[in-house]
């Protein structure tokens, strides 16, 4: 590895950003957490550790400093816009495929790349004291001596945070391509999921309970920014009184919002955003929100294992 010389100009560059990130992670925090009882020091440690995680892979590849970034039972969706390459992976596999991509690669085979994240999209929606959503928007360059920084990815990410032991660990990660959203392939996956979603919220906006059992696992992880983390059977329940309201609730989902992509030897991610609209006090009521659901292929067809609903 050749040394690198630093001058005097470099340290004020140096000095420079670091007092121009400052500023704006401190902007970014009061417009995105007006209101959050999330405080400066947690935001400003989830970003610590993102950048910890990129400095890690393209630079340091001493993998066991992840382990404080990542829970044991971490689980990562990536998508890439091809559904050979994208897959569901474990904590384990996630772990194994940095160090074969990246760590154990030399000389001319080893990528040269670094990666940005786009502070002024970054927000983080609490789900308890304990567990929070991050989403953002990340950039990936390719670096060559000499040459101009080549941008190859754009990507938008959604995170769940986990504070175990005192330590906030990230337990999830949904990536997907934003640099490709506006060609975003309406293939048969993508028409199958839209289809599950409006057979799904057919039978929701008619009431009928025991059809919407049929579309989700039994091991259903449900995160709302507000509710929490609930179970299959607490959201069985919650369907039930908000349809016992008789207040006429009604869901849509935002025309142009759907984004679907696979997730390999799984099932598939469905991101988009959809409204409720219910009758309060004899006027209508009605909210837009953004969620990403995770399909699983099982041999009963296809069924939801994972949600986040978050922007309430």
């Amino acid at each position: 590895m050749r040394a690198i010389r630093i001058n005097s100009l470099m340290i004020v560059a140096i000095i420079t950003w670091v007092f121009i990130s400052i500023i704006i992670v401190e902007s970014v925090y009061a417009q995105a957490n007006p209101d959050s009882s999330i405080n400066k020091k947690l935001f400003n440690e989830l970003i610590h550790k993102d950048s910890l995680i990129f400095n890690t892979v393209f630079n340091t590849c001493n993998l066991r400093d992840l382990e404080e970034v990542f829970s044991d039972d971490f689980e990562f969706y990536p998508d890439n816009g091809d559904a050979i390459y994208t897959s569901h992976q474990t904590h384990a596999e996630f772990i194994a495929s940095l160090q074969k991509n990246f760590c154990d690669k030399k000389g001319s085979d080893k990528p040269k790349m670094r990666r940005e994240v786009d502070l002024t999209n970054l927000q983080i929606y609490p789900l308890s004291s304990n567990e929070i959503v991050q989403t953002g928007v990340q950039r990936f360059y390719i670096v060559n001596p000499g040459e101009q920084d080549k941008l190859v990815e754009v990507s938008k990410f959604t995170r769940t945070w986990q504070r175990k032991n005192g330590k906030w660990k990230m337990s999830k990660e949904f990536d997907a391509f934003s640099n490709t959203f506006s060609n975003h392939p309406q293939d048969s996956l993508y028409y199958t999921i839209a289809q599950e979603d409006s057979l799904l919220f057919t039978a929701y906006n008619a009431h009928d309970l025991a059809k919407i059992k049929t579309f989700f696992t039994s091991d259903l992880e449900f995160y709302h920014d507000k509710g929490g983390l609930t179970t299959y059977v607490q959201n069985m329940q919650a369907f039930k009184e908000n349809f016992e309201k008789n207040n006429g609730i009604q869901r849509e989902l935002v025309p142009g919002s759907l984004e679907v992509y696979p997730v390999k030897n799984y099932g598939a991610m469905e991101i988009g955003e959809h409204k409720f609209c219910h009758e309060e006090n004899g006027k209508k009521d009605c909210g837009t929100f953004k969620f990403a659901m995770v399909w699983e292929k099982t041999i009963e067809g296809w069924k939801i294992s994972r949600v986040l609903s978050y922007g309430h």
